[in-house]
């Protein structure tokens, strides 16, 4: 489509997503101007899978919505409206699975007597669900012992009730994400390893039951235990391999991991600098420096740290200052590998508030922050934040499970 942001001619991609601007001016994601739904890794679009339910026998009317399964994946779940003919519905999934690739059939398919209509009554309304929409009729039954601790095991993580001997991991709305968990448990359970390349080439319940009691049992690692820490605490590969390209390049931001968080109303600087220095104080890794030496690269825990950047005075625009703040590197030998700034706009109003935003941001190097720990230490962040009315928390521990000691 047409770019009004840019030059005469420019173009831009249209995504179809629904957004909106809240009070904080944040975009908050609520949903799709299509029917496309994104499952495994896939896009796909929903009016391809009622099309071939449709057009089974019998079948007059068929929607097809993607719901939250308890594992929190998406899961395909198809309601049909029936003619006056008899439908097995495990015959219609049989039709789907025959005229669907794998990653499109859904995982149930429900009865439903009449076609959800929007209030307009002009179009489909995907919104409305039945409650039964994991419930199957029949399952085949479970006969072994360890078909029976494989499907506990599956219907934990999948959060479906209900596993038959003769039903799919994959099918039921596994990928390789949750096979690489389930292989895990299964271990745990089993008291064996169990190679997730043997999920992929027996995903059906049985079949992975007679490949295990077939195959030739090897003993499951020992579990992870924490080690005492030794006086100079070794690196680990993955920082042992950023610790190498920070010191051809310490200026370079490649690594960064940035944060932005925008505050409105009167700004407590000391409680902001507290839920700071609370979260790096619990987390020893925020306050680790990576310094050489003789015989190597090792990790030195800082005890004292000041990482809030306060200031005023600046003119330039958030954008600027931002690019600014993220382009800076770290020397991780001398420097803790997180910074935080905190800036007070100019402008008289923000969302609704007479007082100035307040803007913050945070930067970590990747050597000690990766995917979840990232996000996880946003939300303790904001928690500490708020306990915070003006000073310091005074009850903080540091987590028994600390990176240091497992990783020995």
């Amino acid at each position: 489509m047409a770019a009004p942001f840019g030059p005469a001619g420019t173009r831009m991609y249209r995504t179809g997503d629904l957004v909106r601007w809240t009070p904080l001016e944040t975009i908050e994601y609520v949903g799709r101007s299509d029917h496309q739904v994104k499952v495994r890794g896939f896009r796909i679009e929903l009016g391809e899978i009622d099309s071939v339910l449709s057009a089974y026998p019998g079948v007059e009317f068929a929607v097809t919505v993607g719901v939250d399964a308890a594992s929190g994946e998406t899961m395909l779940a198809s309601y049909v409206v029936l003619g006056d003919d008899a439908v097995d519905m495990d015959e219609l999934l049989s039709h789907a699975r025959r005229s669907l690739p794998a990653f499109m059939v859904p995982s149930a398919i429900t009865p439903i007597e009449h076609v959800p209509l929007t209030p307009s009554g002009n179009s489909t309304d995907r919104r409305c669900r039945a409650d039964t929409a994991f419930v199957r009729a029949e399952v085949e039954p479970l006969t072994t012992a360890t078909e029976l601790q494989i499907a506990g095991v599956v219907a934990e993580l999948l959060g479906i009730e209900q596993i038959g001997a003769s039903d799919s991991f994959f099918e039921l709305g596994g990928n390789s994400l949750l096979a690489t968990r389930l292989s895990q448990r299964l271990g745990e359970s089993l008291g064996r390893q169990v190679a997730v390349r043997m999920l992929f080439e027996h995903p059906e319940i049985r079949e992975l039951a007679a490949a295990l009691d077939t195959s030739a049992r090897v003993k499951a690692l020992p579990p992870i235990t924490v080690a005492d820490r030794p006086d100079r605490i070794p690196l680990s590969y993955a920082q042992a391999r950023i610790w190498f390209l920070n010191q051809m390049d310490p200026g370079s931001p490649a690594y960064n991991v940035p944060a932005a968080i925008s505050l409105d109303g009167a700004l407590d600087v000391p409680a902001l600098e507290a839920a700071v220095l609370d979260v790096i104080e619990r987390h020893e890794i925020l306050r680790t420096v990576f310094p050489d030496s003789d015989t190597g690269p090792h990790q030195v825990i800082q005890d004292a740290f000041t990482s809030l950047e306060y200031g005023t005075a600046d003119t330039r625009e958030p954008a600027e200052l931002a690019g600014e703040f993220a382009s800076r590197g770290f020397d991780i030998t001398t420097q803790a590998p997180i910074r935080a700034p905190a800036r007070v706009d100019a402008a008289a109003t923000h969302s609704g508030h007479r007082d100035p935003p307040r803007r913050g941001g945070r930067m970590v190097d990747r050597a000690v922050d990766e995917g979840r720990a990232h996000r996880l230490r946003r939300e303790k962040f904001g928690t500490r934040s708020r306990v915070h009315p003006a000073s310091r928390c005074t009850t903080r521990t540091s987590p028994s499970g600390s990176g240091k000691r497992w990783a020995l």
